[in-house]
């Protein structure tokens, strides 16, 4: 619900409904606890963009190692991804990581994410001078603006 102007008044009142549901703030709390940082929402935006090796991920995530590490286990232990291996010797096992259809069910979220941003931005950028969204050279190269320029809707 991004303008509720244009929601019609009763989806607004639905939505304020489930809102004040007492459970509802135990479901927020319990999606942000997975999804409520940075670095997995990033981690998350590039497994949907392709990459699946760890250091692709964290690279174009631009998290660092330690913590693309500790958050990649906390989205795998979530049920989001799925590490599997790709490489395997007497020494090590490497792994890629694969979105599951739980982490498939994150996607919506990330577009509304991009999009918010994408509104904030206009307003943040404008207070410092530049053009508008986009006009930032890390606004377009960003996991979220690379997700937001495939056909989603």
């Amino acid at each position: 619900m991004a303008d509720t102007a244009s929601d019609p008044p009763e989806v607004v009142a639905l939505a304020c409904k489930m809102l004040k549901d007492s459970s509802s703030h135990y479901l927020i709390e319990t999606a942000l606890d997975v999804l409520g940082t940075r670095s997995a929402m990033l981690l998350l935006t590039e497994a949907f963009c392709g990459a699946r090796r760890f250091d692709d991920l964290v690279e174009r995530a631009g998290v660092s190692t330690m913590i693309g590490a500790q958050r990649l286990k906390e989205l795998v232990s979530a049920g989001l991804l799925t590490k599997l291996p790709y490489y395997q010797s007497e020494k090590r096992t490497k792994y890629e990581y694969v979105l599951t259809e739980l982490g498939q069910q994150t996607l919506p979220v990330l577009v509304a994410f991009m999009r918010f941003g994408s509104t904030l931005g206009a307003s943040c950028h404008s207070e410092v001078g530049a053009a508008g969204p986009g006009s930032c050279e890390l606004a377009g190269n960003s996991p979220l603006a690379r997700l937001g320029k495939t056909d989603l809707g």
